[in-house]
């Protein structure tokens, strides 16, 4: 009996008008505040995109994806295979190769400083002495 009567009551107050403006005016203010954190959920989502492009830099290629994803996984697979595979362009510089699965060495084919440096004094003579 009291639950009916408790029904009866709601009904009263629905019906009169007060109660449902203030439920559409709620209503309507739940749903701006959901609009709102809806529009701050993409924002933050571009915000953490913009983060993850500035942050990831393959130390390989410089490309955008972490070192241990580039694709130089292949053991003997070259730089310049990888690079071409990825980017389909051909590779500029580097000279890494596949030591073992999942490491990577440099190509020593850079003159050591010793090296360089007689070449710079041959090249210093040649020109002293025309």
């Amino acid at each position: 009996k009291v639950a009916i009567q408790e029904m009866v009551e709601y009904s009263q107050k629905w019906h009169n008008g007060t109660s449902r403006r203030r439920s559409i005016e709620t209503s309507n203010r739940l749903a701006a505040i959901q609009a709102q954190l809806n529009n701050l959920r993409r924002e933050i989502k571009k915000v953490n995109e913009k983060v993850y492009t500035a942050q990831v830099e393959c130390e390989q290629c410089k490309g955008p994806h972490y070192t241990k994803d580039f694709l130089l996984k292949e053991e003997g697979k070259t730089l310049e295979e990888a690079y071409y595979t990825q980017f389909g362009a051909p590779f500029q510089g580097g000279g890494y190769r596949a030591a073992a699965l999942g490491f990577y060495q440099r190509n020593n084919a850079n003159p050591s400083y010793q090296e360089q440096r007689q070449s710079m004094e041959e090249t210093l003579s040649k020109f002293m002495g025309k």
